[in-house]
């Protein structure tokens, strides 16, 4: 790292709002992320994901080359390979082509990805709810707020909204779809990935730091921007529910309450060490007992025959 982005980096341990520095400068940045609450459960996981350096994968590329195209059109689109259809990396032209690309700095994705990552751009672009929401704002805004004592918590923000929607704070997020499902944009799908990906805490996370750095411009809606990877790429906008905001504000307290312990003790606690009751999930005892009853059911119906 350069001085300068040491320097730059050093400063982001102040509080407050950042608008123009690199995501390498954020990402190296002290503070607590929504990434890292992630996998404070339990708070043993969390230095194992700080130590861990994988490789991008092919899914994270595509999010990212959608969110310059979209979030940074004036800039230029991170240095992209795409890899010729069929071949192989196995082979001694592939290992080449590969080692080429990897010199270059460059991304590598699969030319059906690439396919799909124009189709993903051409959709946002030509939704209306889009076009007015980047219509006005800035993007990928580095937040450093002072969230306790001891923590500063640091997020960055995908799209900071201006006009009409300068309420709201909003993020991108590609989904996939299953077969023999709703689509992932849809509301049945993306509802459920609002949860199990964490993004109602991340969405709780954002707003507070925002507010707490910006008591006089709060801002109340979290906007999500789903769009689909595969054809025909639709688009679908939502915002989060107030009481699942609320309820990722205490999930939330909690992380950062495990953040602060570690911090303090050293200790990054894993599962309780006692022995515990178990039992199996209370759903799949209803339906256990509910095919039991049903059985019986059919007996006594048949023997009554």
């Amino acid at each position: 790292m350069t001085t300068e982005l040491a320097t730059i980096q050093a400063q982001c341990s102040l509080p407050g709002v950042y608008y123009d520095i690199p995501a390498e400068v954020y990402h190296g940045a002290a503070g607590l992320s929504h990434s890292m609450q992630k996998h404070l459960n339990p708070p043993a996981r969390l230095p194992v994901y700080l130590a861990e350096k994988g490789e991008p994968s092919v899914a994270m590329i595509m999010g990212t080359l959608v969110h310059a195209a979209i979030l940074e059109p004036d800039q230029p689109i991170p240095k992209v390979a795409i890899k010729p259809e069929g071949m192989k990396f196995s082979t001694n032209e592939g290992k080449f082509w590969r080692a080429q690309a990897e010199k270059a700095g460059a991304l590598i994705i699969p030319h059906d990805e690439w396919q799909d990552v124009k189709g993903m751009i051409e959709s946002i672009a030509n939704h209306a709810g889009c076009r007015e929401l980047f219509l006005h704002g800035r993007s990928e805004v580095s937040l450093f707020a002072q969230v306790s004592d001891s923590v500063i918590g640091k997020a960055r923000i995908d799209w900071l909204p201006g006009g009409g929607l300068s309420d709201s704070l909003a993020d991108i997020k590609t989904v996939s779809n299953q077969i023999g499902h709703e689509g992932g944009a849809s509301m049945e799908e993306f509802s459920k990935t609002l949860f199990y990906q964490r993004y109602y805490t991340q969405a709780a996370w954002y707003l507070r730091l925002w507010n707490l750095l910006n008591p006089e411009q709060k801002r109340q809606y979290f906007i999500f921007v789903a769009v689909e990877k595969t054809p025909p790429y639709l688009v679908a906008l939502y915002h989060v529910d107030q009481e699942d905001l609320d309820l990722g504000s205490k999930q939330n307290d909690r992380d950062l309450r495990a953040y602060a312990e570690g911090l303090k003790t050293g200790v990054w606690r894993g599962y309780p060490e006692k022995c515990r009751k178990i039992k199996i999930p209370r759903r799949e005892a209803m339906r256990l007992n509910n095919l039991e009853h049903k059985e019986w059911e059919r007996a006594f119906a048949g023997g009554a025959a």
